[in-house]
């Protein structure tokens, strides 16, 4: 008896041994996750933190749980320039940024927001299209993967009297915060404007120091300013593209798998986030009037003193801003849009 008590013994301890030799070790046990931090200036309650939501739920059902994604909205991870310090430091992993950001991320898309120079649906298109690949060399060349070129949309000229020539442009107190084409649009037309961040010039606007500012439609309601301001003016002069992206080296410090998702994710939502924007844009705007604020309409002869005194700044900005071959191919492809 003690025999087949010793031969069990021997073959329970074989069988053990078996097991530990074919059993996942403790790292693959448990699958490591990876959590991943969005930034991001837009409010709570408005399209771009609906459709981060969906960017969210997307990564985290496609990945059964392995990723986590922290969105940080309205400001809370700072303005964009902070957002990006963070994430070269890889405290913030993927951003959604406004005009602003995209430009602080990648300088030479100023292109796209010289005044005037997309005052058309179709021109964005074309541009958004056709240089594709031009936009994404600018933002390698600063560190940055650009996963999504999506719309800040049409920054309006939101102010206390209305604008009809050059001259009321030197009776306002204008807000200026996304760089040197805002500014030197702004003393083209006249006016002089102080630089204040976004996240300040709301309670700026609020207190009177300044009276007037470019923000996109959605800014505008996001922030409750339409409460205040009584004018909208030149609806299609700015356009500012916005951007999903990530900081190149922080992004690679994931596996690939990882990557390959997040470029998924967003390019699937990255549509829908464009287009919400656009139909906010114009439900923005209705709503603003409803409201009481006034958009004013100037004929192509009014607005020509404009469109004149600005016009200098695209040939100003070349060679510096970005490449002058850039603004050359900008200005082929649109002349052929309608």
């Amino acid at each position: 008896m003690r025999q087949v008590y010793k031969t069990l013994a021997v073959l329970l301890t074989f069988f053990v041994g078996c097991l530990a030799l074919f059993s996942p070790g403790p790292a693959l046990a448990q699958e490591e996750t990876y959590e991943i931090k969005v930034a991001t200036l837009a409010p709570e309650g408005t399209d771009w933190i609906d459709v981060a939501n969906m960017i969210k739920r997307y990564m985290e059902e496609k990945s059964s749980g392995r990723v986590k994604v922290l969105i940080y909205a309205g400001g809370v991870m700072g303005d964009d320039p902070d957002v990006i310090r963070k994430m070269r430091l890889g405290q913030v992993q993927l951003a959604g940024f406004s005009g602003h950001g995209t430009h602080l991320c990648a300088p030479e898309m100023a292109l796209m927001e010289l005044p005037y120079i997309v005052d058309t649906e179709a021109k964005v298109d074309a541009l958004y299209k056709q240089m594709n690949q031009e936009f994404k060399g600018f933002f390698a060349k600063h560190g940055f993967r650009l996963l999504y070129l999506v719309r800040e949309g049409y920054n309006q000229l939101y102010t206390q009297i209305p604008i009809r020539t050059l001259e009321d442009m030197k009776k306002i107190k204008p807000h200026m915060w996304t760089g040197k084409v805002e500014e030197l649009t702004f003393n083209a037309l006249g006016s002089r404007p102080q630089a204040i961040g976004a996240v300040e010039s709301v309670p700026a606007m609020r207190a009177g120091i300044i009276n007037a500012h470019f923000s996109p439609a959605l800014w505008e309601l996001g922030t409750q300013l339409f409460t205040i301001d009584k004018y909208i003016n030149f609806p299609t002069m700015r356009y500012h593209p916005a951007s999903l992206v990530v900081a190149e080296k922080a992004w690679q410090r994931y596996p690939k798998w990882v990557q390959d998702l997040g470029v998924e994710a967003c390019e699937k939502y990255g549509p829908i986030l464009y287009q919400k924007a656009k139909e906010g844009e114009v439900k923005s705007i209705k709503a603003f009037e409803e409201y009481g604020m006034k958009l004013v309409k100037l004929s192509p002869e009014e607005e020509r003193p404009f469109r004149e005194a600005t016009r200098p700044i695209w040939d100003k900005l070349a060679g510096d801003a970005y490449p002058k071959d850039a603004l050359g191919k900008a200005l082929a492809i649109l002349k052929t849009v309608k």
